[in-house]
């Protein structure tokens, strides 16, 4: 039997582990700003996702108006290019997926009490548990998988693009306090609804395998992106002296996560 879909609300691929980030960090983190500093800076002095947009607005458009996204849109299912594009994308983001099981698995001996124990042996379960659901979904038999071989995606190359994010993702997790490791999540999470949007609104055709497990999956992203935008607003105590290290954080996601729709495109020929 094959994995139901991702939960609209969850995304799909990487977009499902900056969900779990952001919403974990938002129940756990103590709010930083009191009701007095709150008057005294306004929410969008300290809305860090649209400040960061807006001051980089050059690589951001890049990345929302990348040429495989552009393709998507046009094509129809029997666009081979585009296809095979699309399956190199999703097989580099199971190994994002899977990768983060080392992630999870990293925090256990840092774990001081039962109770942070408990929460971090769930997490990796549950990270075993989603990337045997995605590797699931890729190579189950259309249409309710993409219909790749087991044996292709097992095969499949790790792209050094991809390579370098997550140590990037890693690094910053490991070397930042709570709220800055998650800056990294923000061009990711972001970019996938925005694009996701876009395709889900405006696709010449919707029956195509990146309309039905691509775009519909992450359209529904819209109150996860709300979430880490008031994440940041409310603790804007612990990244207001930041703004240069946060600034490239956001450039380098934003490069990484177009260079994978880059890799995509070429991978299509």
């Amino acid at each position: 039997m094959s994995a139901p879909p991702a939960s609209p609300e969850q995304g799909s691929g990487r977009s499902t582990h900056f969900v779990s980030e952001i919403k974990r960090a938002a129940s756990s983190t103590q709010v930083e700003i009191s009701a007095e500093e709150s008057a005294e800076v306004s929410p969008h002095k300290r809305d860090l996702v649209a400040i960061l947009i807006k001051e980089n607005e050059d690589i951001w458009k890049e990345l929302l108006d990348n040429r495989f996204c552009r393709a998507m849109k046009e094509a129809a299912n029997d666009d081979l290019n585009v296809l095979r594009g699309f399956e190199w994308y999703m097989m580099q983001d199971y190994y994002y997926v899977a990768n983060l099981i080392d992630y999870e698995a990293a925090r256990v001996p840092k774990a001081r009490t039962v109770d942070e124990h408990a929460s971090v042996m769930k997490r990796v379960a549950d990270s075993v548990r989603y990337t045997d659901h995605f590797f699931k979904t890729v190579t189950a038999a259309q249409p309710t998988g993409l219909g790749i071989s087991a044996s292709a995606v097992l095969r499949t190359k790790l792209s050094e693009v991809l390579k370098n994010y997550i140590k990037l993702i890693t690094s910053t997790a490991e070397n930042e306090n709570e709220v800055l490791s998650l800056v990294v999540t923000i061009a990711g999470l972001q970019s996938y609804y925005a694009i996701a949007s876009d395709l889900y609104r405006y696709s010449a055709h919707h029956d195509t395998l990146w309309y039905k497990f691509w775009a519909k999956d992450n359209f529904g992203l819209g109150k996860a992106c709300l979430v880490q935008q008031k994440f940041f607003i409310d603790n804007y105590k612990s990244w207001k002296d930041d703004k240069e290290k946060i600034t490239k954080l956001f450039r380098e996601t934003c490069k990484a996560e177009l260079d994978l729709w880059n890799e995509a495109l070429q991978n299509s020929a």
